[in-house]
């Protein structure tokens, strides 16, 4: 835009602050990209120790915790930002969206084309501060290279987390934000309040740009100094003096420098701009102090007056370009700039002026498209036109643009994706960011010996020590090249709209692809991309469709999980809708209670290798939602361990705890009913006993050896079930673990608890009561991929009424509901679970059909009635008639019976009959067990359960009892044959 003195507005603006050193490549909608900066943290004395007399927290765990808050800000006007990650050496990366072009090539260009767009600009910038100070972050880094502009010109700020993240520049040594576009307060300030926010000095810098967008002008132009200095004719480039490079182009006002050449004599003369800063300073504070002294008359002022005051800002500016400017323009920057911030507006009164309404279209974000939405969007309306069929090929409007962006896409997949998964995508690639700024950022690696100290000195600080320019901190984003991704992509002809719901002949070489790579092992499928990038894009379209697809994303999710999915997967199987994360929002979350204490204690000690989790955020967000969960379960109570388990949730959605507090609430709903009940005493045994039961069931070698020693599982598995697990393994582990768990019932856990002692199993038969208890006193040191694999084929291979709970959830009560769960006494007594007559009666050969075989049969039946009952009526199929009496000597099977057992089982389940009026049922279940028979049950209700069902039928004498019988007849005679022989001769 230009004034009437006809000077382009920016023309003695300095050289570009956002250099593409990283390239380009990679932008998708309105030339999106990612950028990444980096900085150091300051460091804390080694010997330093908090109140509490543990050592500080490092800044660079403080700082990435805090950085978590911005990561889930989202507005068509404020720069997404991707990731925070932690570098060696306290250096921090973050990795944001990033355009090409900012507000300071529009003010140097002069390409402003109309107040309107000028408007438009200030308007969409206020807009953005405005949900920034309602967030609770003040960017204090307000300046024209910290506005984006997309292709269509939307204004977007960026750079705005830095002073918040670093709670308010206390954990770096450097400052942060650019001196000409400091409000008067925070000079006035001074070093000892530095670290204050306040919004409005967010304001100010948004007037100083208005006033450099209209004018065309640098502000503080008065206080500009030229640095002169010489180079060699050869050199193409000029490098800036190290004590520029805290502030480089990027930073405008503080270090921003126009470079003038000239060749004189075999040499350059090279100029430099730059502001001096310390005249800038005593102009601001004298603002700040005197304002009247400085030509500001009020709020109330009239033009002529409030012209005369924003000149004193571009004093080469002439009065005709300030008469060209509309007065309800120049009553905004003026109010803009007003000296105190008392007097000043928040954005959000600016941006609702009447100075805007006139201003061109302005962008207004549209509602997210929602298949629950009562008004169809525009987008599927278009979808519909598109649908139906057409005469012409010509479309106008959303119809359109959707072809259009049907035809981009295929041309670069990566177009409309989220840039957080664009981010993960290029983490895949295997390149570091350290790697990519020393690469392709023009840093420096200088030799270590180079920055010695000339001389040590005693308590003295060193001389001649030379700072590593990498340490100076540098604003301007490196650009983050995606063009190689895209054209990995294509050559490999990848789907960016793959079929979801429909089969399709045209995906089978991506199913092809897809078979190979589940034969892979996890930890190969989730470090491959065009793995992940299939994945990631059909979970993105189950997700848009949940809840209708749940079960499409069941299907999907078990065959693995993307990482970078997970919480969103994790959501929607625990099927978290929108009335919990309003219900959070109510909650009463920071009122003292008296778990505070406990929360306390536990927090600092719950999974603090992890980075996020130790950090202060992390504890804070983990400390709410617990006290969310308490509040709202008054007829629960906190155990140790609830910690352990929130853990995953909350570190996986740590940018969103409302998500977090959801899955904590639906987990425990479903998973574990009555366990955090203020007496769960009979819950918790019960479900140990179950566990030792399913033991006994798969392992009996190993349940005798640790029943024989009475290691029970009171002294080992109550961690693993009160916390599921989240309290013995790590989170990677973890997260792997409940990837399967959610899609399984709740017996998975059980099975879980089984797949760990039978991989541990040759250690434990080895190891006496002393060696286990030591063993169990650390995490169990397991394969998690072969615990899983075992946990299924545990699951499958046992009847669902063997795994029958009380305390379950009805969505997870997978055994008949007929089926009477024994009691607490009867389940920790017995040694084999329970299976009821419903599941045996699958089992059994149809009654009214031929004679199966006894090799046939599915299931081994063993009566313990006497034989001559034994005749009136048995159960069908392969069943054997074992009574008690004659079965068991002491307690322990007779070798016979053992013997003839083996040949008849052949591994089959065994499934003991006997009288629900006596014990010899489970008398003779214990003593198969300790000879070390697999899969022995007992049958619920006995033969009481077979006669209701007609399952009873009348049939000769058992022939394998005959058979046993005379065998120990045999035995017998043999035995007292011996005797008689070796018995010795009378006395004569």
């Amino acid at each position: 835009m230009k004034g009437k003195n006809g000077s382009a507005a920016g023309a003695d603006d300095v050289s570009d602050g956002s250099r593409q050193e990283g390239g380009g490549g990679g932008f998708g909608v309105d030339g999106a990209g990612l950028g990444v900066i980096s900085f150091y943290v300051s460091r804390h004395p080694t010997d330093a120790c908090g109140s509490n007399g543990l050592p500080l927290t490092p800044n660079t765990v403080r700082v990435c915790g805090r950085a978590q808050s911005v990561l889930r800000l989202s507005h068509p006007n404020v720069a997404e930002y991707v990731a925070a990650e932690v570098g060696a050496g306290e250096r921090l990366f973050l990795v944001s969206e990033h355009y090409k072009r900012h507000v300071g090539h529009m003010i140097r260009e002069g390409s402003a084309k109309s107040f309107d767009q000028v408007k438009d600009i200030l308007h969409g910038t206020l807009k953005g501060l405005a949900y920034l100070h309602a967030c609770g972050i003040v960017s204090r880094n307000i300046k024209p290279e910290s506005i984006c502009l997309t292709s269509a010109l939307q204004p977007k700020v960026a750079q705005y987390a830095l002073f918040h993240i670093t709670d308010c520049g206390a954990a770096v040594d450097f400052p942060i934000g650019s001196p000409a576009y400091f409000a008067p307060s925070v000079v006035a300030r001074g070093p000892q309040q530095r670290h204050v926010a306040n919004p409005k000095d967010d304001v100010w810098a948004v007037g100083i740009i208005a006033l450099e967008l209209l004018t065309g002008q640098r502000v503080w132009s008065d206080c500009h100094v030229v640095h002169r200095s010489r180079a060699a004719t050869g050199a193409h480039t000029t490098t800036m003096s190290a004590d520029a490079r805290g502030n480089r182009a990027g930073d405008s006002g503080g270090g921003k420098e126009e470079r003038r050449g000239s060749v004189r004599g075999g040499a350059m003369a090279v100029s430099r701009v730059r502001v001096d800063v310390s005249a800038v300073c005593k102009r601001l504070y004298k603002l700040a102090t005197r304002p009247a002294t400085c030509g500001y008359k009020g709020p109330t002022a009239s033009r002529s007056d409030a012209i005369s005051y924003l000149r004193t800002f571009v004093p080469h500016t002439s009065a005709a370009t300030f008469e060209s400017i509309p007065d309800d323009v120049i009553a905004f920057v003026h109010a803009c700039l007003a000296p105190t911030a008392k007097l000043r507006p928040t954005a959000g009164e600016l941006a609702r002026l009447p100075v805007f309404h006139s201003a061109g279209a302005v962008w207004t974000p549209q509602p997210t498209p929602a298949l629950r939405s009562s008004r169809p969007p525009a987008t599927i309306v278009a979808l519909r036109q598109l649908a139906q069929p057409h005469r012409s090929t010509h479309l106008e409007g959303p119809a359109q643009r959707i072809v259009d962006e049907f035809a981009q896409r295929e041309h670069n997949p990566l177009r409309g994706m989220p840039l957080k998964d664009v981010y993960y995508l290029w983490t895949l690639t295997g390149v570091s960011l350290e790697r990519l700024l020393s690469t392709h950022g023009g840093e420096q690696v200088h030799p270590s010996i180079h920055r010695l100290p000339r001389l040590v000195r005693l308590g003295l600080p060193e001389i001649g020590a030379k700072k590593d320019p990498s340490f100076d901190f540098d604003d301007t984003p490196r650009t983050i090249d995606l063009s190689k991704i895209s054209a990995r992509l294509l050559e490999e002809g990848v789907d960016p709209f793959p079929l979801i719901l429909t089969a399709n002949e045209g995906i089978a070489q991506s199913a092809a692809f897809r078979s190979e790579m589940t034969k892979q092992p996890l930890a190969v499928r989730e470090r491959n991309l065009l793995y992940q990038y299939e994945r990631l894009v059909k979970m993105s379209r189950l997700l848009s469709g949940h809840p209708y697809t749940h079960t499409a994303l069941s299907e999907e999710a078990a065959v693995d999980i993307p990482p970078h999915a997970r919480a969103r997967v994790w959501a929607a199987l625990l099927r978290v809708g929108p009335q919990r994360i309003e219900e959070y929002e109510q909650i009463d979350k920071e009122s003292t209670t008296d778990t505070d204490h406990q929360l306390d204690v536990d927090i600092p000690r719950c999974h603090q290798y992890d980075l996020l989790l130790s950090s202060p955020a992390g504890h804070a967000a983990l400390k709410r939602v617990l006290k969310a969960w308490i509040n709202t379960h008054p007829h629960l109570v906190y155990w140790q361990g609830l910690d352990s388990l929130s853990a995953p949730f909350v570190r996986l959605n740590l940018t969103n705890e409302a998500v977090a507090y959801g899955c904590l609430a639906q987990f425990v709903e479903l998973y574990m009913p009555g366990l955090f009940e203020k007496n769960n005493t009979t819950v918790l045994n019960e479900v140990m006993a179950v566990f030792w039961q399913l033991l006994a069931y798969h392992d009996p070698d190993l349940w005798t050896h640790l029943e024989d020693m009475c290691f029970k599982p009171d002294l080992f598995a109550i961690p693993w079930f009160l916390t599921c697990y989240a309290h013995v393994f790590s989170l990677d582990k973890i997260f792997i673990l409940w990837d399967t768990l959610l899609l399984s019932p709740s017996a998975m856990i059980l099975c879980i608890g089984v797949a760990i002692m039978k991989q541990l199993r040759a250690q434990l038969l080895s190891f006496d009561f002393s060696e286990c208890i030591l063993h169990f006193g650390d995490s169990p040191d397991v394969d998690i991929d072969t615990t899983i694999q075992t946990a299924k084929d545990i699951l499958d291979a046992t009847p669902s009424s063997l795994l029958a709970r009380s305390a379950v959830h009805p969505d997870h009560r997978t055994w008949d509901e007929k089926h009477v769960v024994p009691p607490l006494d009867e389940l920790r007594n017995n040694s084999s679970p329970t299976l009821s007559v419903h599941e045996l009666e699958e089992f059994l050969p149809d009654p009214r059909g031929q004679p199966i075989p006894p090799e046939s049969a599915r299931v081994v039946v063993i009566d313990t009635c006497p034989q001559k009952s034994f005749s009136y009526g048995h159960c069908n199929g392969l069943c054997i008639n074992f009574p008690v009496q004659l079965a068991l000597e002491d307690e322990c099977l007779h070798a016979a019976f053992e013997d003839e057992l083996w040949e008849r089982t052949n591994g089959r389940p065994i499934v003991i009959v006997g009288s629900p009026r006596n014990q010899d049922a489970p008398r003779l279940a214990r003593a198969l067990v300790k000879c070390g028979f697999p899969r022995v049950c007992l049958l619920a209700g006995g033969l009481d359960s077979l006669r209701r069902r007609g399952l009873l039928e009348n049939k000769d004498p058992d022939p394998v009892l005959a058979a046993v019988l005379q065998r120990i007849e045999r035995d017998a005679a043999a035995a007292a044959a011996r005797r008689k022989h070796t018995r010795a001769p009378p006395p004569a």
